[in-house]
């Protein structure tokens, strides 16, 4: 039979382990938790459908879709839907455009600056870009612009599938 002072000792080396035990686990926690949000940063970014739509433009106009805001890369298609008695010399662009640059466009300013790996000048047919990246921290419109560069009066019809990735 233990005595009250064996028994003391008992309690107090399973309360001492039951300490050991806490202190493991906080440290366990506290090297862990932020591991844990460093893992976050190795998963791949979400690819999220922002338009999928049908658009018809008359010559010399444009559409556009936009501010697409936090998201780090883009890609866009456009698939050409020819109308009748469509000239053969028929094109179009697409611009990729920050805040600031579009609104320059929207005010005809010629100084407006596009990104080259997310536009496409003088197109005439079916085409994709990225995914490209970008600062997340900004908003970017996507320009479909039909140029009216041709006698015809060619109506552009396409549809255009825009994509971002957070």
């Amino acid at each position: 039979m233990l005595g009250k002072g064996g028994r003391r000792n008992l309690n107090s080396a399973a309360e001492g382990r039951r300490v050991v035990k806490n202190v493991v686990t906080i440290s366990l926690a506290m090297f862990l938790l932020p591991l844990a949000g460093c893992l976050d940063e190795l998963t791949e970014p979400t690819k999220t459908e922002l338009i999928d739509k049908e658009v018809i433009l008359p010559d010399g106009d444009f559409w556009r879709v936009g501010p697409a805001e936090g998201y780090g890369q883009f890609e866009w298609e456009l698939t050409h839907i020819p109308t009748e008695n469509e000239s053969s010399d028929f094109t179009w662009n697409v611009y990729f455009f920050n805040e600031i640059n579009y609104q320059r466009f929207v005010d005809g300013n010629l100084a407006a600056e596009y990104f080259v790996n997310g536009s496409w000048r003088a197109m005439d047919g079916n085409g994709t870009k990225g995914p490209f990246n970008v600062d997340s921290s900004d908003g970017y419109y996507l320009v479909v612009a039909n140029n009216g560069n041709n006698e015809n009066e060619d109506v552009l019809r396409s549809r255009v599938q825009f994509y971002g990735w957070k």
